[in-house]
């Protein structure tokens, strides 16, 4: 019985010399030896893939075999993994892109079982030993539109601080594809700080566009389902600000662009836009937020509109409680803050919590707006009779 590789491969070796012999005289013998190497491979015999591989180990070097084994990469995947190996130990960079073709052609389709056993070898395999070169080569090829397959991401983000090295030097235009990627970096990254720097650069660079936001979120979300300890790949202020961010409305956001994009246009497309908001309370908190994001005469015409809704109770309701909370509406000039208080329509929509909180915060607040928010409190006790605060509202015993 043989016991090592030494024992077999002095049994064999006048074979091998002679496959080596006949393979150097006769390039073309090369399409049929990988054929019947690939069987040997698929036995279900031990000794018998041991003498493949090491058939294998041994002629590798010789002319066009490496070339064949690309060009047959589905028969076997200890083949494939032997013609990467030979490939990034010996530096042959010329063939890194048929190596990336190895890796999509094992990647596709793959179980998750398939991925950790076959696909993820072998790009550890890769990224190990090609350093910077192997990245440019994966980079070039993946900005070209030329690497389409499910573990290019991955495959990319496995560069690990070489890839943040690269990308923090070079930094690419944002987009769904690349964010995929820098999502998925952390896991591959040591430094704390390098992970800290890419996620800070994702939330708070990448996510001023609303549709590319969403994607970024949905991308952090299904990551987060899939590795719950995603989060501690941070330090505690971004981990702190990926949770919000992971918690954000988008609707509300989309909703908030569409007014500010539509509060630039001319006034019919502007009084055609304004009479769909009129729906409730998402709506009606969009508008809010326009209002503290906009110029002053924006905030006028936003607050017309207001003025024009006293019929939809959920919309304006919302609008108003949003905009009369203390720490948004400090934020107000003095003319806006009157502006807000002294609408007819807008008293009987303001909760009276919200009254008295101004109330108690208004120190700082022009004279008169204090006076004005007094004879609310007062205008609305005469009226409605006792504050029931369990309820949030005046009522009349």
């Amino acid at each position: 019985m043989l016991h090592s590789e030494h024992e077999l491969d002095e049994l064999i070796s006048p074979i091998l010399d002679k496959f080596e012999y006949d393979l150097r005289e006769n390039h073309s013998l090369a399409d049929d030896f990988i054929r019947v190497l690939a069987d040997f491979f698929c036995s279900p015999y031990q000794i018998t893939r041991n003498t493949a591989l090491l058939i294998l180990k041994r002629i590798l070097d010789c002319g066009g075999t490496v070339e064949n084994l690309l060009d047959n990469v589905g028969l076997n995947f200890e083949l494939s993994f032997a013609a990467v190996q030979y490939i990034v130990s010996n530096g042959r960079e010329d063939l890194y892109p048929q190596v990336i073709d190895i890796i999509k052609e094992l990647s596709q389709g793959n179980s998750s079982e398939d991925f950790l056993r076959k696909t993820r070898p072998l790009i550890a395999l890769f990224v190990q030993n090609t350093g910077e070169t192997g990245l440019k080569t994966v980079v070039n090829l993946f900005m070209k539109g030329k690497l389409d397959f499910p573990a290019k991401h991955y495959l990319i983000a496995s560069f690990g601080m070489t890839f943040y090295q690269w990308f923090i030097t070079n930094p690419p235009a944002p987009s769904k594809d690349w964010a995929s990627v820098i999502v998925l970096a952390p896991g591959e990254i040591g430094d704390i700080e390098a992970r800290d720097n890419l996620m800070n650069l994702l939330l708070d660079k990448w996510t001023q566009e609303p549709h590319l936001a969403r994607n970024i979120r949905r991308l952090l979300v299904k990551r987060m389902m899939k590795n719950k300890y995603y989060p501690e790949y941070f330090s505690d202020r971004v981990k702190n600000k990926l949770i919000k961010f992971e918690n954000y409305d988008w609707k509300l956001t989309k909703c908030v662009k569409k007014i500010s994009d539509n509060l630039t246009k001319n006034e019919a497309c502007w009084n055609k836009f304004s009479v769909m908001l009129y729906k409730g309370e998402l709506e009606g908190k969009a508008v809010a937020i326009a209002i503290l994001k906009s110029n002053y005469n924006d905030q006028l015409k936003l607050i017309s509109l207001l003025e024009n809704s006293h019929s939809c109770k959920g919309f304006l309701g919302t609008a108003l409680n949003t905009l009369l909370k203390i720490s948004n509406f400090e934020k107000f000039s003095t003319q806006i803050q009157s502006k807000l208080l002294q609408s007819e329509f807008f008293i009987e929509f303001i909760t009276s919590p919200t009254l008295l909180l101004l109330l108690n915060h208004c120190e700082s607040m022009d004279v008169t707006i204090k006076d004005r928010i007094q004879t609310m409190l007062r205008d609305l006790t005469i009226k409605y009779g006792t504050i029931n605060f369990s309820k949030n509202k005046f009522e009349s015993r």
